[in-house]
């Protein structure tokens, strides 16, 4: 089998910055919120935070390079997940097209299940907001054909807003609404270019190379 490496650049790997908050479950508690520095990314903070509703967790594992988020007894689950940078992030540097968030799946009661509910997907650049309207049909679809681990590609082409990529302060990953005992696990989220024009051309010229393999074998 022919694989294609293409590299990409971290925005969290989970590795460094353990984080653990609780909301209990009351609307008239203030958000609980949590920022630690990371390391290896593009990024320099990862800021996590639990609002209105229901009883929340969300916990970041170093050990096992996860983020897991729950959501208890009733509704009204409220997330926000962002990545900061006091000095603005180029996101196109080596060629990046789209970020890509890779998934353990979602469970409900400890069931593998779809966390389906309302999210969205956001930057804000030096010049303003951006978001990706797509992303939250994407996440939907995804959970609904995947049992097991899955990921998901956000490309840069679908933000709309203010789209300079080259000066980017923040990425939001958001959740609203969510139903109870709803939650998923991530494992890591990156940038990804596209295919290399050299490996465009070896996966289309594979056919000829498989047919003159075999046309050698032949006695």
């Amino acid at each position: 089998m022919l694989s294609i490496h293409a590299q990409a650049a971290v925005i969290d790997n989970f590795a460094s910055g353990n984080q653990a908050i609780f909301r209990e479950s009351s609307w008239d508690s203030p958000p609980i919120r949590s920022e630690v520095p990371i390391s290896d990314s593009l990024f320099e903070s990862r800021f996590v935070s639990l609002s209105y509703g229901s009883s929340q967790s969300l916990t970041v594992t170093n050990s096992g390079q996860v983020l897991e988020y729950q959501v208890g007894l009733g509704e009204g689950g409220y997330f926000d997940i962002s990545y900061r940078s006091r000095t603005p992030v180029n996101l196109l540097g080596a060629g990046a097209t789209a970020f890509r968030f890779h998934f353990d799946g979602g469970y409900i009661d400890g069931e593998r299940s779809s966390p389906r509910f309302p999210n969205n997907l956001a930057l804000v650049t030096v010049a303003g907001r951006a978001t990706s309207p797509l992303w939250g049909d994407r996440l939907r679809t995804a959970t609904d054909e995947n049992q097991g681990p899955f990921i998901i590609d956000a490309p840069f082409s679908e933000f709309i807003g203010a789209v300079d990529l080259t000066q980017v302060t923040e990425l939001t990953f958001s959740g609203s609404r969510i139903f109870h005992r709803v939650g998923f696990r991530l494992t890591r989220i990156e940038t990804i270019p596209e295919p290399s024009l050299v490996g465009i051309f070896l996966i289309g010229a594979l056919p000829f190379f498989l047919k003159r393999s075999r046309i050698g074998k032949a006695p």
